[in-house]
This record gives C-alpha cells, structure tokens and sequence, in this order.
C-alpha cells in the first residue's frame, strides 16, 4: 500500500458530523486525524487531496457483529439448508484456508467499514484455531481496519457442552488476543433456573483477563429477560460498566412501557451496550427510539447468520442501516440518522473507538458518498466513491486499495489491484 502523506485535504464536501443537518466544510487531516473542518482550508503545497464537491462525508462505517466462519460471498455458495431453530448439522463448515477472514474483511473495507467486530465460534473446531486464523487476519490488515475479536462459546451438535473444557478455551482466548468473550447460545449464560453458574464463571474471566463480556439471547422468551437482569446485576457488582454487550434481545420488543423503561434505565446506568440485526420474519423488535431515548447505546452488524439468505450482502452497513429503518418504521431524517449512527458511530465506539465522527480530532476513519444527507444515504446506499482509514484511502468505488484486493478472490482481485494502482491514494479524481 502506499505511504500516507502527512496531510489529506478533502475539498467541496458536505459533512455530517452524527447528527442534524450535513454542513458545506472542506476536511483537512493532518497525521491521521481531523485536524480542521471548514470552508477553503489551506493545506500544506504537498498534500494529498480528494475533490469531492457535493459528496458526502460519513465517520467510516462499523460492523459490530459479524460472522465470518458462516455464509459470506467471499467463498462458494452454500444453499442455506435450515433456520434458527435448533440443528444437529451446520449447514456450512467453518473455512480452514488462512486467507478467509481477509477476504470478508475487505469485502467490508470496501463498502465503507473502518471497524468490525467479528465473532470466533469457540467449540465448532480444534482447540483455538479458528481463533489464531482471525488472529493472522488482524494483523496483516491492521493499517487499514480495526478488528476486534470475540470468541463466543456454541453448545455441541447434541445440544450438550463440555462446561468446564469450554470455559477453559474462553479464558485461553482472552489471553491469546480475543478482547471480548461470551456466549452464542442462551444455555452458555445460564437458564432460568437458579443455575448461575456458566454467567458467573463468564464474568470471573473478564473480571480477571481485562477482557470484554458479548451475550447472545436469542430465546425471545421470559427467560431472556432474566438473563438480562442477572448480566446487570453483574455488571455493577463486578465494575464492569461499559465492558458488556447484549446481542439480540428481541424480548425487550415485548415487555410493558413501564418494564421496559426499568430495565433500559438499568442498561443505560451500566453503559451496557445493545445490538439488533433488524431481524424480520414476525421476530419482536427492540424499541430503538426509546431505548436511545433513555441513554441505552444500540448498534447492528451482519452477522452472516445462515438462515438470512435474503439480507444484504458481506458487511454492507449503509444495507444494515436501511433495514434497521425499513424494519423499525424510522422514517423521519432524524430516525434514519439514529440507524445510520448505530451503524457507525455507536458500533465504532463499542469496538475501541471511542473518538469517532467527522469532528475535529478524531481519527480520519471516513466514508465518502454521493448524497446530500445522511438521510439519503441510508435511504439509495450510494456508491462508495472514497474510503479513508486514518488518513489513508484504502478504498475507491467500492474496490479496495492493492494491499487490500490481494486477499479477495482471484476471479476479482486483478481488476481491482489494476484500478486501485491507476488511482493512488489522494490523486483519485472527483468522477
């Protein structure tokens, strides 16, 4: 990849900075940061630059649950062959081959994801190798996307887990790299009964690893909300504010007004953070505007879930983002705005970026489209005409940049390496 000037000036843009209306201002970075936003801005004589009139300027997009072991068109296509209801058979086996993971994962850099959070299936292989191969993934595309790891436990074929063994495997995850750990099935986090256990041994390990705490309720029942109430009732007692996730909690689409507004109130107090796929097919929806309403931080992802043949495509997250608003009935700018902010600032700041958005300051992890709002955004998904990671483009048009191409398939990586090559890096030019 080619080196990052000191400087990249943005010219002619409109930005939206996460909320309200998007506003004319160039965009000047200066050693991978905003370091001015305004109109006419001098740069250095030589600074890159990108002209960009009338485009737009989004904070890079973020995929805060994806699932590269499951269905991606970065391998072969695999009819799905069942639903979410329990299976003895995946439908599909986890990749072996080591350059998996940096295809989907430039799969996403090229449709405007600077941050992801991807999900290793702990249980559904040997010992940590799915993990290691996440791991090498991270490390050869670490200049161009932040990829955090979560290794989640899956309950065996037979609907049993070896509690103890699995544990063990999680807590050698925290060690070896994977910041957050958890569970993909509700048994893993403990049944309704009095049994606390596997929850209470989840939390002994990030108490003690550092680590952070992803839960998966897909149960939808009674049951779910008991969860929920005992991972913040550990949360506080365990200081681990801000360090756990819920994922799905499609239950919280059923509670009372006033139930719910208990338990948000809670979530809200103990910065646990909430992630929503938009799933349709009847499933109760978690009411996004009022939870955003009562301080409670929601995000979406991917996932690549096998049952969802129908969703958008590998890491898409302006699709995600339409979804959430298409399924949620957010109609207004102001609510297509908040799914566009759970797609990129709010899953940002839950996968380690804490300072991100087009403001003054924060790391140049950006997105250039062709609209004239983030509301349009959502609603046409446009192109994505430049994608800029800490200053650097590591995508145009939705192609990515040479170092990046070299991961995807061979049928398409040549043209995409040979158009990269012939638009470097701030020399892109506006059409």
């Amino acid at each position: 990849m080619h080196a990052a000037s000191a400087e990249l000036v943005i010219r002619g843009a409109r930005v939206w900075a996460g909320q309200g209306a998007a506003q004319r201002a160039d965009v000047l970075v200066r050693d991978g940061r905003i370091a001015q936003l305004g109109v006419a801005l001098q740069a250095a004589p030589d600074a890159a630059a990108i002209e960009a009139p009338g485009a737009l300027v989004l904070p890079g997009l973020a995929d805060a649950h994806a699932h590269f072991e499951l269905r991606s068109c970065s391998k072969p296509w695999c009819p799905a062959a069942r639903s979410h209801a329990r299976s003895d058979t995946p439908p599909d086996s986890p990749p072996t081959e080591p350059r998996h993971a940096e295809r989907a994962l430039a799969q996403r850099i090229a449709r405007g994801a600077t941050h992801v959070r991807a999900y290793v299936e702990i249980g559904t292989g040997p010992d940590l190798a799915a993990l290691h191969r996440a791991l090498a993934a991270r490390e050869a595309l670490r200049d161009v996307v932040d990829l955090q790891l979560a290794a989640v436990a899956q309950r065996s074929a037979n609907g049993t887990t070896d509690a103890a063994a699995m544990l063990d495997l999680l807590d050698q995850a925290a060690q070896q790299g994977a910041a957050v750990i958890g569970a993909i099935e509700p048994a893993a986090a403990g049944p309704s009964t009095g049994d606390t256990a596997p929850l209470d041994a989840l939390f002994a390990i990030a108490s003690r690893r550092g680590c952070r705490l992803d839960f998966a309720l897909r149960d939808g029942g009674a049951a779910d909300v008991v969860r929920i109430e005992r991972i913040i009732e550990r949360t506080r007692a365990l200081g681990l504010a801000g360090r756990v996730s819920i994922g799905h909690a499609s239950v919280l689409g059923l509670l009372a007004p006033q139930r719910l507004d208990t338990i948000a109130a809670r979530l809200a107090e103990q910065r646990i953070t909430l992630m929503t796929l938009a799933p349709g097919g009847g499933t109760p929806q978690p009411p996004l505007r009022r939870l955003v309403e009562l301080g409670v931080s929601v995000v979406t992802g991917s996932d690549g879930a096998p049952d969802e043949p129908a969703m958008p495509g590998p890491g898409d997250m302006l699709e995600r983002a339409y979804l959430v608003a298409y399924v949620n009935g957010l109609r207004r700018d102001a609510d297509l705005q908040l799914a566009l902010h759970m797609a990129s600032i709010a899953g940002a700041r839950l996968i380690g970026g804490a300072e991100h958005g087009v403001v003054v300051g924060c790391a140049a992890d950006l997105l250039i489209v062709d609209a004239a709002s983030a509301a349009e955004a959502v609603l046409c998904r446009p192109p994505r005409r430049w994608v800029i990671k800490r200053g650097r483009v590591v995508a145009r048009d939705g192609l990515p940049m040479p170092a990046v191409a070299a991961g995807l398939p061979c049928r398409r990586a040549a043209a995409q390496a040979a158009h990269a090559t012939a638009h470097p890096p701030g020399q892109a030019p506006a059409g």
